[in-house]
C-alpha cells in the first residue's frame, strides 16, 4: 500500500469523474472522492468494484455560499487520511503516482515541518473561512 492519499473534491462533473476512477482504479493509493453535487453520482462509501477509493457526497447547502461550501468539503478531506502524504486533484487531473509520491517526498525533504499535509491543508481552509467571514462582515 502506497503512502498516498489523494482527496479528489468535485461538483457536477460525473464524466470527468468516472474517467478520474478508471485512472486510478488500480493504482496503490487511497483516494478519497468528496462530491458536492445536488445528486450523488455513486452510493456513499467504498465504489463497487475497488478496493482503494471512497465516495463522500456532500451536497452545497441551500443559500450558503459556494466558497463555504467547498472549504468545507476541503475541510472534511483534510481530515480523512491516514497516510504519509496527500495530495489534492481535480477530476480531471491525470498524475502518475510515482511522480506524486516523489514531489511529495522532495517537498518534505526540504519542508521536515509539513510532517502532515492534511494538517496543513486544514489550517489553511480555517484560515480561508475566517478570511471570508471577515469580508462578509465588511461588506
Amino acid at each position: 500500500m502506497s503512502d498516498l492519499t489523494i482527496l479528489i473534491p468535485t461538483y457536477n462533473r460525473q464524466r470527468l469523474l468516472e474517467y478520474s476512477i478508471e485512472y486510478w482504479r488500480d493504482s496503490s493509493a487511497t483516494i478519497h472522492i468528496i462530491d458536492g453535487s445536488d445528486q450523488p453520482c455513486f452510493e456513499t462509501g467504498p465504489l463497487t468494484g475497488t478496493n482503494n477509493i471512497f465516495y463522500h457526497h456532500m451536497p452545497n447547502s441551500i443559500g450558503v455560499d459556494p466558497f463555504i461550501n467547498f472549504t468545507n468539503r476541503l475541510h472534511f478531506g483534510a481530515l480523512l487520511p491516514k497516510t504519509k502524504f496527500v495530495a489534492c486533484l481535480g477530476e480531471d487531473d491525470f498524475y502518475t503516482l510515482s511522480g506524486l509520491i516523489k514531489s511529495l517526498k522532495y517537498s518534505h525533504r526540504f519542508v521536515p515541518e509539513m510532517s502532515s499535509v492534511a494538517a496543513q491543508l486544514s489550517r489553511a481552509i480555517e484560515s480561508l473561512q475566517e478570511m471570508r467571514l471577515s469580508l462578509s462582515a465588511q461588506i
